[in-house]
């Protein structure tokens, strides 16, 4: 009993030299965030078009869930208070005579860490227990708090509590490991970040050297494993439970605490104003730092001077003088802080060759592909299933919905869903080789594309069956034979189509489908649009899905299509989902649907809504001294325009010819295409004639004019260009009149 009420007494007595940090966390936790959510809560509540459509509480409902469903904000300010009360707990450690006083006290060396420790909890603790009740009455309040809410709410306590532990320990830990607060905090900085910029420069370095190299954006592969922010990331992505996640902070946080506890216990008292407690790992802190600057300086200057040895341009001098450069800096500023004095900007010369040979041989390890990178690629038999990503059965407005009714991306439906077996893994298989090869037999990229002008991309995923993944992002010759011909294979999957198109999407139909999801539908060229139904759209979408299973790669690169049919879907109040579907003219159960019910399929546009039609051709020159404009301009028809274009310094000479007549007008919007809709460049590559714009302009009063405006922007498909429009704009504007 004794010992506890001197545990107690000591804890008031640390208490009231951080009344101050006291003060801060009540304002912050109890007053300020709770004032937050009552303004909110009165803003949302005195909406009117939440008020008529009664959905009030919903979104209030929808408000307090965001608060507690991984509020970034929160987290931030739990971040800072924590590096704020492990600095200001352990300060004295700064002062020499501070450092004599404490330490002549009669107190154990861990009662003493503890006692400051307990202290630096309670202040963050229980005023942020205390403001997350608060909250929680005001949504008991206005009737929103369930069951689902009270538990989020407290699992985000639990959370923050977790974080806020980790980020606490790692500020003590600096702390003990320095003896000045300015290099405290970069202690700090170390601690969240080092592995994150390694991580960040081992991506770079791959992107710069190896061709194949790839990192999609949901895989969190520069999160690091040593850092709270990756728990919490797992936690955010439902990859791990919220049990799971607070046991390993609580995990993280206990092994740094033992740490600084050791590092407190070791730490020499004489070294209180010193740049480091410990002088022994100063040598590897100041290489830990020098090598990853260098390099980092190495391919920001690469960046600047464009060499990029994958695309084949530029020179490595600049980086490597840049990256030396930085070295010698780094080197120097880490031992003047080191030693406090400006005359050991240069000692311990060792530590700088040490780091230039260590920065040189793993920029050498990148450049020469010494892992064999790019070279790799399994057997079909090492391969359990394959999954691929191309530039088909995307576009703008496409999402995916997985099972529970959540809008993902691409990357994560396919790595979610899609399991390529049998022959379509093979061939998969056989079409990255392929590609690869193809790519390999040019000298770079550049030369790649000038080969083959019709070029994508796919992204390659293969689960071996020792368990690994093999990902690869390779570049491919849309038009080449084999190519093709592998493409083909795997479009006509129906395993690949079902979860490379988002309209195969089960959760989809069933949400178009469902009364619990509101929808709006349309069709048109996006010059021209018509609502659908509910019922119009849910069939159109049967119809499409039919089409998808029968219309392959050949079909779909031999035709434009023929409108776009639009879906925007929303659950809640803020929730929404939009998907673009092109429906080419060899979709014959949509375009018989389509036409059943009245729409058009034919053609974009009707003359008949057509006034005059003005084609303008572009004819480029070279001109050194170009004058460049801020904006385009543009002169009355026939005249002349220039664009800013820096790098080619080109002045485009336009001329122009209108037309009126509705033979005429018919046979230009015969072979135009609207500029407004989109093409999937994986099946038409580039179908339009660049040097050609049509200005389609439209009569008063009509739908195009009501629903577009005055003019649409259209343009000429290859090989489909008018006789007469090539005789009023020939290839030598001089001859014309």
């Amino acid at each position: 009993m004794i010992s506890k009420n001197l545990f107690l007494a000591r804890l008031m007595e640390d208490l009231k030299r951080r009344a101050w940090l006291i003060l801060v966390s009540v304002l912050l936790f109890v007053i300020s965030i709770p004032t937050y959510v009552a303004m909110n809560i009165s803003l949302i509540s005195a909406r009117e078009e939440l008020i008529r459509a009664a959905r009030v509480n919903t979104a209030l409902y929808e408000f307090a869930n965001n608060l507690y469903c991984g509020n970034s904000g929160l987290f931030l300010f739990t971040v800072v208070f924590a590096i704020i009360c492990g600095i200001q707990g352990f300060s004295y450690l700064y002062d020499r005579s501070k450092v004599d006083f404490y330490h002549s006290k009669p107190v154990k060396t861990t009662t003493r860490f503890f006692t400051i420790w307990t202290n630096g909890i309670m202040i963050f603790l229980v005023p942020f227990l205390i403001g997350t009740l608060i909250n929680l009455v005001f949504f008991a309040a206005n009737g929103i708090l369930d069951v689902k809410l009270f538990s989020n709410a407290w699992i985000f306590v639990l959370m923050s509590f977790g974080l806020y532990l980790c980020i606490y320990h790692m500020a003590i830990l600096a702390l003990m490991m320095t003896g000045k607060i300015g290099v405290t905090i970069m202690g700090i900085g170390v601690f969240l970040f080092y592995e994150v910029c390694i991580r960040m420069l081992f991506a770079g370095y791959s992107d710069y050297f190896f061709r194949f190299f790839y990192i999609n954006d949901e895989s969190n592969w520069v999160m690091p494993l040593l850092s709270p922010f990756t728990y919490l990331s797992y936690y955010d992505l439902e990859k791990w439970s919220g049990a799971f996640t607070f046991f390993c902070l609580l995990l993280f946080a206990a092994a740094v605490l033992f740490l600084a506890l050791w590092c407190y216990k070791k730490r020499p008292a004489e070294r209180a104003g010193s740049a480091m407690a410990f002088p022994v790992v100063q040598p590897l802190i100041k290489i830990g730092i020098a090598v990853p600057v260098m390099l980092f300086a190495g391919i920001v200057t690469s960046d600047i001077m464009e060499y990029r040895p994958v695309e084949g341009t530029g020179n490595p001098g600049f980086p490597i003088f840049i990256g030396i450069l930085a070295l010698l800096i780094t080197c120097g500023l880490i031992q003047v802080i080191f030693e406090a004095d400006i005359k050991g900007t240069f000692h311990k010369k060792i530590h700088i060759v040490i780091s230039f040979v260590i920065a040189a041989c793993i920029a050498l390890i990148f450049r020469f592909d010494l892992p064999g990178y790019d070279t790799r690629m399994p057997s079909a038999d090492k391969i359990e299933y394959a999954t691929l990503i191309t530039e088909s059965g995307q576009g703008y407005y496409r999402s995916y919905l997985d099972e529970d009714m959540k809008w993902i991306s691409k990357q994560e439906y396919v790595d979610k869903y899609m399991k390529l077996t049998g022959e379509t893994a093979k061939a998969v298989r056989d079409l990255a080789a392929h590609s690869e090869a193809l790519f390999l037999e040019q000298p770079n990229k550049n030369q790649f594309y000038e080969t083959y002008k019709d070029t994508g991309y796919i992204v390659v995923s293969f689960r071996l069956k020792n368990g690994n993944m093999f990902t690869r992002q390779i570049p491919v010759a849309l038009r080449e034979k084999e190519v093709v011909a592998y493409i083909e294979m795997i479009e006509t999957s129906e395993e690949f189509i079902r979860y490379n198109e988002p309209a195969m999407s089960e959760e989809l139909l069933s949400a178009v489908e469902s009364g619990n999801w509101q929808i709006e539908a349309s069709w048109g060229n996006n010059i021209l649009n018509e609502a659908l139904s509910r019922k119009q759209a849910i069939q159109l979408l049967k119809c499409y899905r039919e089409d998808l299973l029968i219309n392959n790669y050949a079909a779909r690169s031999s035709e434009m299509p023929a409108g776009n049919f639009r879906l925007s879907l929303k659950t809640g109040v803020s929730y929404y989902g939009n998907l673009e579907f092109m429906v080419y003219p060899s979709f014959t159960n949509c375009i018989q649907y389509l036409k059943e019910n009245g729409f058009e399929t034919e053609a974009y546009i009707s003359a008949e809504n057509v006034e005059k039609i003005v084609v303008t051709r572009d004819y480029p020159t070279e001109n050194e001294e170009i004058d460049f404009y801020d904006e385009t301009t543009y002169e009355s028809t026939p005249g002349v325009y220039f664009t800013a274009d820096y790098e080619k310094a080109q002045e485009v000479e336009s001329k122009a010819s209108s037309y009126s007549e509705r033979a005429l007008l018919d046979a230009i919007l015969a072979s135009a295409y609207p500029g407004s809709m989109d093409w999937e460049y994986w099946y038409q590559g580039n179908p339009i004639e660049e040097n050609y714009r049509i200005s389609v302009f439209f009569k008063e009063n009509t739908p195009c004019f009501e629903e577009y405006g005055s003019v649409a922007d259209f343009y000429f498909l290859k090989d489909s260009l008018p006789d007469f429009v090539k005789a009023d704009l020939p290839d030598n504007p001089d001859t014309t009149e």
